[in-house]
């Protein structure tokens, strides 16, 4: 009988399909229903897609413990990065006037994403336009609710990823 998949491993899974999943919502409400990206939007996306493969090195890296908690921790940071872009686009910036030119265009600006992926990271509307309600909540707070769950999921899989190794090395030494 095969073993069963560890907890942390169905964790990480589940962290980078929400995370990628969650670009693809974003994506099908910007082309199928109008709804524009800002560029705090196009940030989280990102931050998204790196949670998403950073947990699926990961997963890949599962035999090399070491390369895999690392991939976890890059995991973990961009959750926790999203989560701070997500509270910042609907606390400051989804307030009116309160977008102009900020880090995030001159992030986008200076790595050119805009330009090389332009139906995924290419910001078309202002951060208060681009926070129009979803099934009556901000847009930005649904965000900000999935990058707190990534956050703790990652977090979930990283502690049960320690714990396996330190069990594993008790097994060998005794």
């Amino acid at each position: 009988m095969p073993e069963p998949v560890p907890m942390h491993r169905r964790l990480l899974a589940l962290c980078a399909f929400a995370s990628l999943g969650g670009v693809a919502v974003g994506l099908v409400l910007q082309h199928q229903f109008g709804m524009e990206p800002c560029a705090w939007c196009v940030v989280q996306r990102m931050f998204y897609v790196l949670v998403g493969g950073f947990s699926l090195a990961a997963l890949a890296l599962g035999g090399m413990p070491i390369a895999a908690l690392g991939a976890m921790l890059l995991a973990d940071l961009s959750a926790t990065l999203g989560l701070a872009s997500a509270l910042f686009h609907q606390f400051v910036a989804a307030r009116p006037g309160g977008c102009g030119i900020t880090i995030a265009d001159k992030f986008l600006m200076a790595t050119s994403l805009h330009e090389h992926l332009p139906w995924l990271m290419n910001p078309t509307a202002m951060c208060d336009e681009a926070n129009q309600p979803l099934l009556g909540v901000p847009f930005a707070v649904w965000s900000i609710a999935l990058f707190t769950l990534l956050l703790i999921g990652v977090g979930f899989a990283l502690v049960g990823a320690l714990r396996g190794m330190v069990a594993r090395r008790g097994r060998a030494t005794s």
